[in-house]
């Protein structure tokens, strides 16, 4: 008989962005749910509720978000309270404020849970084969800004009364490698979009107050550099571990 609860994993990917065709991770979350259907997946530890590929354009991206933790049933601000206060003004690429998801899945829930996990992947720029685990979500951003017809560079923070905001897995222990592709510990999530949407997910999970709410964000490698078939084992593997660390600390707080 199930002992504790199950954590329920949100995923999410992005789409393509500077003329990249398809984001490998827009690929891998495509498939995610059918390779674990097909292997029969399951773990006592977590069950995946939810994947979402997230458009590369950081207005939508804060209002995907935001939608995300909604359906995982957290409290969140509404889109306005959380864009207010942002250290530069965010315009909108269109006048819509509704979810631009370019695929999103869930998959119902037995019972809700009171852990969730959601976890944000990006492509690594540089030609590697190694998978990152981002540490740390920097309080900086750098984005172009539309001024009327005009665009201008902005560097600086995200929220000027923040700080930079450290991984809620500080005692995780990852393996060196897993199915002979290194994973590495990384506290450089860039600062565009990958960045901006760690920070922020990190930011609503510690908000939380009737759930224990966990984010994290794992940086892959282009698929030529590690095909899907592998990804998805090492992606599997990566769930089983930081879901138990998500259960660990939940137990532990609970006895605090």
């Amino acid at each position: 008989m199930q002992s504790h609860p199950i954590v329920n994993v949100n995923l999410t990917g992005f789409g393509a962005f500077q003329g990249l065709k398809t984001n490998p991770t827009e690929i891998f979350a495509r498939q995610f749910v059918e390779y674990l259907d097909h292997k029969q997946f399951v773990n006592p530890n977590w069950s995946l509720s939810s994947v979402h590929v997230i458009p590369v354009v950081p207005y939508h991206s804060l209002a995907d978000l935001l939608h995300i933790f909604q359906e995982a049933e957290c409290s969140v601000p509404s889109l306005d309270e959380a864009l207010n206060g942002i250290a530069f003004s965010m315009m909108p690429e269109t006048e819509s404020q509704n979810t631009n998801f370019i695929y999103e899945y869930h998959r119902p829930q037995k019972t809700p849970s009171p852990v969730v996990l959601f976890i944000h992947m990006g492509l690594y720029d540089a030609l590697t084969d190694c998978v990152h685990f981002e540490t740390l979500a920097r309080n900086e951003a750098e984005f172009p800004i539309r001024l009327g017809s005009h665009t201008q560079a902005y560097c600086g923070p995200i929220l000027p009364v923040s700080s930079s905001i450290p991984t809620q897995f500080p005692n995780l222990v990852l393996p060196d490698q897993i199915e002979n592709v290194t994973i590495l510990p990384s506290t450089d999530c860039g600062t565009y979009l990958c960045n901006w949407l760690f920070f922020h997910s990190l930011r609503f999970s510690l908000q939380q107050t009737e759930k224990q709410a966990f984010s994290c964000f794992i940086h892959v490698p282009n698929e030529h550099n590690l095909p899907t078939t592998k990804l998805n084992i090492i992606i599997c593997e990566l769930i089983n571990i930081i879901s138990a660390e998500c259960l660990r600390i939940t137990t532990s707080s609970s006895q605090a």
